[in-house]
């Protein structure tokens, strides 16, 4: 997944560009899944992670 390269590269604007879209379709990333995984930990001090996984956890789901 290209979120995860992005992170890697430390290009968190890109990387949440990424989750954004991905979050917006079923897919197998959930929000859980992002607060768990350690890929995405370098994420988790940015304001706009978190408005993202707030989001969608508390969305309907289709």
């Amino acid at each position: 997944m290209l979120a995860c390269l992005y992170v890697a590269t430390g290009d968190h604007a890109d990387a949440l560009d990424q989750l954004e879209a991905i979050l917006a379709t079923p897919y197998f990333v959930s929000p859980k899944w992002l607060t768990i995984d350690p890929t995405w930990a370098p994420l988790k001090g940015e304001a706009r992670f978190q408005q993202l996984i707030a989001a969608t956890a508390t969305s309907p789901t289709p």
